[in-house]
């Protein structure tokens, strides 16, 4: 771990169970706000949450200028390009946005083109590519519990061709305000929750063990997943207590500030890869290509996995595990934990099922290959590597 780092997470961050109704629209007259575009997807429209975010807007004395209901799963430049387009035309001054992380990373890109008086977003890809631009308030609001977006300085799109993502990095993409309402949760399945939950996981675990890892942010990500620890399982459950839900929430969040600073790594590559080529949610894979790339990576890790293992397992099972064999059954715990969690949730399907096959695992592993992320991972990794990754899922070798 380098000496130097730096870390910086100004977000402003207004959280408490069922909190949506009364904190938007005051929220966005703090920020003077005239006049808001609303951006979300279809499904967070039909299933109630964009009317509620819609309510709380007006209800602070905050005009609707614009919506735009139909952003899609991996969203891409001419998404981002077309609702810019909309949020001008309609002299909007403010964006709110509510949903998963492809929806919070769009309207990221788009109060970033409007900022920086820009046409084209992907004159702006890369790292630290921007200047201070125009000041237009951004509120986000995550509708799961495993996106980070909504607190993170990074953005990833796809390109023109829908072939290849981009990645954004710059201080200019976090928002000016962030709303953590558990209650978002109450829309979500088991099983979307338990997806997402362990996509939050391997934020933070890839936050510990990647090159830019920090000791802020390592202790940030140690407490998510000591949060994910404590919650997920009750969420799962008929009639979760709403405690639960809301810390899963914040979990969530805690991980994605970690993230902001740390990066992720190859699991993130895969997983971007996979829903590209699939035409997947990323977070149905994070729990199977976890497992696979803490094995890549066991020889370099197996340190920060012990020091980890801590804050996963229950006090009994931490103290009865001998401290040579921490590392091992940090490994081994999450893959069996998130086993017995899918089939509680009557969960069938794996990447298998969902589409990875011999036709198209070179695609996978080309598309990853490509992905800046390898260069966090603490483990060099190439197009050869990545593709024995793939073929061990694949083979069920774990």
């Amino acid at each position: 771990m380098s000496m130097y780092y730096e870390f910086h997470n100004p977000v402003n961050l207004i959280s408490g169970y069922g909190i949506i109704p009364n904190s938007i629209g005051a929220t966005l007259k703090a920020l003077n706000s005239k006049r808001v575009l609303l951006i979300s997807d279809r499904e967070n429209n039909s299933d109630g949450t964009v009317d509620i975010v819609r309510k709380s807007i007006i209800a602070g004395g905050v005009n609707v200028g614009g919506v735009y209901l139909n952003v899609p799963r991996d969203s891409s430049v001419l998404v981002i390009s077309k609702i810019a387009n909309l949020c001008m035309i309609n002299s909007c001054d403010s964006i709110v946005a509510v949903g998963a992380g492809s929806v919070l990373d769009t309207a990221k890109c788009v109060r970033l083109i409007i900022s920086q008086n820009t046409n084209h977003i992907t004159d702006l890809k890369g790292f630290d590519m921007c200047n201070r631009g125009v000041d237009m308030p951004l509120v986000l609001v995550p509708a799961t519990c495993g996106t980070g977006s909504e607190v993170s300085n990074v953005a990833v799109v796809l390109d023109e061709t829908g072939t290849n993502k981009l990645d954004f990095v710059t201080e200019e993409l976090l928002p000016n305000a962030t709303i953590i309402d558990g209650s978002m949760l109450v829309f979500q399945s088991s099983m979307e929750i338990l997806s997402a939950a362990f996509d939050a996981l391997t934020h933070a675990i890839e936050s510990v063990t990647g090159r830019q890892r920090n000791p802020i942010s390592t202790k940030y990500a140690c407490m998510a997943i000591m949060m994910i620890r404590d919650n997920l399982e009750y969420c799962l459950c008929d009639n979760p207590k709403e405690e639960h839900l809301h810390k899963l929430m914040e979990a969530s969040t805690i991980a994605g500030v970690a993230q902001s600073s740390s990066m992720l790594g190859v699991v993130h590559a895969i997983c971007y890869s996979l829903g590209v080529v699939l035409e997947i949610w990323h977070r149905e894979c994070t729990a199977e290509v976890l497992p696979h790339v803490l094995k890549y990576d066991f020889e370099c890790c197996k340190d920060l996995y012990a020091e980890m293992f801590f804050y996963l397992v229950p006090e009994s099972v931490y103290v009865s595990t001998p401290k040579e064999d921490r590392a091992k059954v940090f490994c081994e715990y999450i893959q069996s934990w998130y086993k017995r969690l899918h089939a509680l949730v009557g969960g069938s399907n794996t990447i298998v099922n969902l589409g990875l096959s011999e036709q198209n695992v070179d695609a996978v592993a080309k598309t990853a290959s490509r992905d800046g992320l390898n260069i966090i991972n603490p483990r060099y990794i190439d197009l050869h590597g990545i593709k024995e990754i793939l073929l061990s899922i694949m083979r069920g070798d774990i």
